[in-house]
């Protein structure tokens, strides 16, 4: 079987396959369906608020609302320093994110020497009035753990939060010669909405141009 970095030398279409059957077989996003989307006006993008302590983060919840996220954020075991809420740039309307950079530690006794388990994605909670909702990103996995929310939107108005994640889908293996003339892109990008309590594929469904 010759190597990845000789596929130029290959028939284009037998390529193609090899190509994509790769990448479908080793990542949870496939090169295919994992192209960059089109990035979103910037004036539709979620207001983002760094947050260091909860008395900050508690001008932005309700009571009820705060006190279930700190639980959770307790029960991750995430240190409260490093939060960022993210808000709609339509007043009207009032579902809210919440991140928290979380890196728990592998091991709970440790003191010194500190090794912290790497998360692709930040822990996620989507806020609507008291009720708090954590979101699991990590479906959306990219090749080495690269997976970044990007943007946060709410284009269809629906007061339902999408998210942009973009990360690396392939490596760049090889001379560039090897590759097409626009280079080797491995940049991939999927957009996920929050709905009925999960996440699913964002279908844009009043077909809002997002350029």
């Amino acid at each position: 079987m010759q190597r990845l970095n000789n596929l130029g030398a290959m028939k284009p279409h037998i390529a193609h396959l090899l190509v994509l059957a790769l990448c479908t077989t080793i990542f949870s996003i496939s090169c295919a369906d994992a192209a960059p989307p089109r990035s979103p006006p910037k004036a539709e993008h979620f207001r983002a608020t760094a947050v260091t302590n909860t008395k900050q983060l508690s001008k932005y919840m309700s009571e009820a609302a705060l006190e279930t996220a700190l639980m959770a954020i307790k029960e991750h075991k995430c240190p409260q320093n490093n939060m960022t809420i993210y808000r709609n740039p339509r007043p009207e309307r009032k579902a809210m994110v919440v991140t928290v950079a979380c890196s728990p530690s592998l091991e709970t006794d440790q003191t010194a020497s500190r090794y912290y388990a790497y998360l692709e994605y930040p822990l996620t909670f989507i806020v609507q009035g008291d009720t708090v909702t954590e979101v699991d990103l990590s479906a959306q996995g990219f090749m080495y753990e690269s997976g970044k929310i990007s943007f946060i939107t709410d284009l269809d108005q629906s007061d339902m939060p999408e998210f942009w994640l973009f990360g690396d889908v392939c490596e760049c293996d090889g001379e560039p010669e090897d590759f097409g003339p626009n280079g080797c892109d491995c940049d991939g990008g999927v957009v996920v909405e929050f709905r009925n309590g999960s996440l699913h594929p964002w279908k844009n469904r009043k077909r809002v141009k997002a350029r």
